[in-house]
């Protein structure tokens, strides 16, 4: 019974823990790209739900795009 109590919480830690540090580095990555292609003017006025919803899909893009192009390289069916 304390195995399974304690297997639990440290499973319920770990995906907190995990999901934080995603949200983190994946809205930080799309808010980065975002700012950068638009010349630094996404986000400066105006700071909504649309904004934080394409900084999201923004950073799992970019992030996917990234280790697609790791992928195919790695095989060597890129360059």
């Amino acid at each position: 019974m304390e195995e399974e109590i304690k297997r639990g919480v440290l499973t319920v830690i770990h995906w907190i823990v995990v999901v934080f540090i995603v949200q983190i580095l994946v809205f930080g990555i799309g808010r980065l790209t975002l700012f950068a292609f638009s010349g630094g003017r996404f986000g400066k006025d105006d700071w909504t739900a649309a904004h934080q919803n394409w900084s999201y899909f923004t950073g799992f893009g970019v992030v996917a795009l990234a280790w697609t192009l790791i992928a195919l390289y790695n095989n060597g069916l890129l360059w």
